[in-house]
């Protein structure tokens, strides 16, 4: 088992911790953060919950959580199982409903819009036009995914991680300083909607673990892969 830890500070970008590896003698060099693409699984969700929120739904919008089937343009039948009933957007992110980010990622919005949101956020790996990348099925890095995530605690400003602020020479000047490189990639309205519903999924949510020791404000979304190959969490506190 691997792991890759990342902690920015939202404001500024800056990196304040980086874990590489659970033993950098055994991992063949491998930073986990910043060298590996991984499937995020449902913490791809909010990308996508964003994108429907821009199409004009709110968090309290009721949407089906039925098993959802669609048809590709290929022929191809895509299906995605459902509980039955209706539930709003807040508590189908909540608990991490497969079959809602199905649907609204092919009735309330579409694919490219999605990947479009996730460019102008900071994702920078190369996602493919299809459905299924609403559950997480295009590769990112741990640095990317959790770069992108400071526009929703930021009023829909991203910002580019800085690792290194500045180098100066021997004789103290500075011969590089960081540049703070920002994104806008959503209007402030939405940005706070989605903490606000990412803050349910630490509070009873798929998240709500993190309770057993952190018991101030935050908010965040796990994602798992198939066969918990992966599992994440990216989460923001004030």
């Amino acid at each position: 088992i691997e792991t890759g830890f990342v902690v920015m500070e939202a404001k500024t970008g800056y990196v304040r911790a980086m874990v590489g590896g659970r033993d950098p003698s055994t991992g063949m060099g491998l930073n986990h953060v910043t060298q590996i693409r991984r499937q995020p699984g449902s913490s791809f969700k909010p990308f996508v919950y964003a994108s429907a929120l821009q199409e004009g739904m709110s968090p309290n919008s009721g949407i089906s959580a039925g098993t959802f089937v669609y048809r590709m343009s290929g022929g191809e039948v895509w299906q995605v199982t459902g509980t039955g009933g209706a539930l709003s957007l807040r508590s189908a992110l909540k608990f991490s409903v497969n079959s809602v980010a199905a649907r609204l990622i092919c009735e309330r919005t579409t694919p490219a819009k999605v990947i479009r949101l996730a460019k102008n956020m900071g994702i920078k790996s190369p996602i493919p036009e299809l459905p299924s990348i609403a559950l997480g099925s295009a590769e990112v890095t741990p640095l990317e995914l959790t770069a992108a995530y400071t526009a929703f605690p930021n009023d829909g400003v991203s910002v580019e991680p800085i690792l290194v602020t500045k180098i100066e020479d021997r004789w103290g000047r500075v011969i590089y300083q960081a540049p703070r490189v920002l994104h806008e990639a959503l209007p402030a309205k939405i940005a706070g909607q989605m903490v606000s519903m990412m803050r349910g999924v630490v509070d009873g949510g798929t998240a709500s673990s993190v309770r057993q020791w952190f018991n101030y404000p935050a908010a965040g979304k796990t994602g798992t892969t198939n066969d918990f190959a992966d599992a994440w969490f990216v989460g923001y506190t004030p």
